[in-house]
């Protein structure tokens, strides 16, 4: 089973092995310097799922501080297609969660596109309601 480890240095390595899980999961790559701002920040948390010393999946906890108390957010869930159905996907969310309450956050939130059934499923299974919300982007 792959160890959930929270991601504390970065190389080239490491950033390869985050862009072809990235490559799996949209058509975003990521830089050595932006992982290092990003695990840098006390606002994010970029944990991984590592078997044989290789990046096998994601996962990324981002705090928001607003004026009603500490929110979170779960992003870039991605576990390697080979790796897939061993329940990396689970402990990498259930980690997020546990963060998440130790950050005191009051709520957790994600976002999952209709066609990734199985991530859908999951989100159901570990407590995620469907919120009926409209969810709005702007491209800067």
């Amino acid at each position: 089973m792959a160890e959930i480890v929270r991601l504390e240095s970065v190389d080239e390595k490491t950033c390869s092995e985050i862009n072809e899980l990235l490559h799996q999961f949209n058509d975003v790559a990521t830089s050595v310097d932006l992982l290092r701002t990003m695990i840098g920040s006390l606002s994010s948390e970029l944990w991984t799922a590592v078997e044989d010393r290789i990046i096998v999946g994601m996962a990324t906890l981002v705090l928001v501080v607003k004026v009603g108390g500490t929110s979170s957010r779960i992003e870039d869930v991605v576990v390697h297609e080979q790796y897939r159905k061993r329940g990396i996907g689970k402990a990498l969310c259930q980690k997020l969660i546990e963060r998440a309450r130790a950050h005191g956050a009051y709520s957790i939130h994600l976002t999952s596109r209709p066609d990734r059934v199985i991530a859908n499923e999951l989100y159901k299974k570990l407590g995620f309601k469907l919120h009926n919300t409209n969810a709005y982007r702007m491209q800067l």
